[in-house]
């Protein structure tokens, strides 16, 4: 059976002279799928938006959006996107309301189609008030606003966004959570170019890391969070300090336990590499008639996983 993927990147090299800025680059969004991009600065994320966007060609490869190629067909390709640069593609010259009138005429949008879009969006991210403001006067996050209300015009396929989320408020990003997480039941695909992961770890789906132009890892969120969740120490808190001590001395001569650490009433429980006995070390203590008030893996943040990834150069 044929995936159907509504991004699909073949290949793409970039350079100036003798600079590579991308190199080999290739991945696939399916439906559904939102993917956050991050990566140190000058590691291509920029250039890779721009190129995926139809505003700068590749040196190679091509890029599919849905069955149309960006080298081949670009027109056709770039209607299939909603793209919103980190500077916002404002004029500032503009009202609000005519800025997306402005974008609505540019995409095909005309008559009572345009206006019954321009009033859902403004509805949905609640602009009507804006609406007859100068854009030159209003707020970073208004203006952030905006311009993903306009990438929305012509109910793109795919959405690529670059650092959407920095001028918006906690009502702003929870409502762009609430956005991405509806197109995504729609079947669109949203790629989310960001330094801030921490804001993206409950809106996407998977995550992809780039370094020195290549994009290094991506996997599905999920996937990618239980792998390195199971690699974490196993925390033990007891009821006593007694019952810890008996706890490690207990565990200590296992042969796949590394190291163990006693804070307290807690244990920190260093695994050999590979080795994931849970569920053995629970039934054990428990034969041992030895309580527990927690067991489980310590929670990583996926900022924190980006750190730790790049310093053990698995990027």
């Amino acid at each position: 059976m044929d995936v159907r993927y509504n991004l699909l990147v073949n290949h793409i090299s970039k350079g100036y002279g003798e600079q590579r800025i991308l190199e080999d680059v290739s991945f696939g969004l399916l439906p559904g799928e939102i993917l956050a991009l991050s990566g140190e600065n000058g590691a291509g994320k920029t250039t890779l938006m721009r190129i995926l966007a139809g505003l700068l060609m590749p040196d190679q490869g091509d890029v599919l959006v849905g069955d149309r190629s960006m080298i081949k067909e670009s027109r056709r390709a770039k209607q299939l996107i909603g793209y919103a640069p980190e500077q916002f593609g404002i004029y500032d010259s503009m009202r609000g309301r005519e800025y997306l009138e402005y974008y609505g005429a540019a995409c095909g949008l005309t008559g009572l189609r345009a206006r019954r879009r321009i009033e859902s969006l403004m509805d949905y991210f609640m602009l009507n008030e804006a609406g007859e403001q100068y854009l030159s006067r209003m707020s970073a996050g208004m203006k952030q606003r905006f311009s993903i209300a306009r990438c929305l015009l012509h109910d793109p396929m795919l959405l690529l966004l670059d650092e959407p989320l920095n001028c918006l408020d906690p009502q702003g990003q929870n409502d762009f959570g609430s956005l991405m997480r509806s197109l995504s039941e729609r079947g669109k695909s949203v790629l989310i170019s960001s330094h801030n992961l921490s804001q993206l770890e409950g809106i996407c789906t998977s995550v992809g890391f780039m370094k020195g132009g290549r994009l290094r890892r991506k996997e599905m969120l999920e996937k990618l969070m239980e792998d390195a969740q199971r690699n974490n120490p196993l925390l033990i808190r007891l009821p006593d300090r007694y019952q810890a001590r008996r706890a490690a001395s207990l565990l200590r001569p296992l042969s796949y336990v590394k190291s163990i650490a006693i804070d307290g009433l807690s244990l920190m429980v260093t695994m050999v590499p590979g080795q994931d006995r849970d569920r053995e070390i629970l039934e054990l203590l428990l034969r041992e008639q030895i309580a527990t008030f927690f067991f489980g893996r310590e929670k990583i943040r996926l900022e924190e996983l980006f750190i730790r990834l790049n310093q053990e150069e698995k990027l």
